[in-house]
C-alpha cells in the first residue's frame, strides 16, 4: 500500500492535465464564494464545531483517496493480461471520486465560518485524490506510466 500511496502522490504534477480536475476545483471554489457570500449562517452551518471536531470532519476526505488506492491494489492483474474486472473496477473508482468531491463540496459549505483553511484543505486532497485515482487506474489498466 505504502507503493501505491508514494507513487500516488509523485503523480501529482501530472493531474494537472486532467479536465475533470479543474471542474472539481471549481466546484469547490464555487461553493467556498457562495458560502462566504452567503455568511456563517443556516440551517446546514457548523458554527458550533469545535476545532477537533473539524478536523476529524476534513480528515474524512482522506477515506475516498486510500479506498480509491486499496481498490487498484486489489484489482491489480498478476498476469500479463487484464483483469476481468477493469471495466467494473474503473466506473467504481470514477464513483469513488465522485464522492469525494461531493463530501469536499459539502465540508466546505458546512464549514463556511472557517472558509480560507477549510477550502485549502478540501484542494488538496481533491488533488490528491484526482492523483490516487490516476494511479489505481493504471494499477486497474496494468498500464504504468
Amino acid at each position: 500500500m505504502s507503493f501505491m500511496i508514494r507513487i500516488s502522490i509523485q503523480i501529482l504534477p501530472l493531474v494537472v492535465f486532467l479536465p475533470w480536475f479543474w471542474g472539481a476545483l471549481a466546484l469547490v471554489i464555487g461553493v467556498g464564494l457562495y458560502a462566504r457570500r452567503r455568511g456563517a449562517t443556516g440551517p446546514t452551518s457548523a458554527t458550533g464545531v469545535t476545532r477537533t471536531r473539524w478536523l476529524l470532519e476534513l480528515a474524512g476526505l482522506v477515506v475516498a483517496p486510500l479506498a480509491m488506492l486499496a481498490l487498484g491494489l486489489y484489482i491489480w492483474p498478476a498476469a500479463a493480461a487484464r483483469s476481468p474486472y477493469e471495466t467494473q473496477a474503473l466506473y467504481a473508482l470514477d464513483g469513488l471520486c465522485v464522492i469525494h468531491v461531493a463530501l469536499a463540496a459539502f465540508l466546505t459549505w458546512r464549514h463556511k465560518q472557517r472558509l480560507i483553511p477549510t477550502v485549502g484543505v478540501t484542494l488538496l486532497s481533491t488533488w490528491w485524490a484526482f492523483g490516487a485515482l490516476v494511479t489505481a487506474s493504471m494499477a486497474v489498466t496494468k498500464t504504468w506510466l
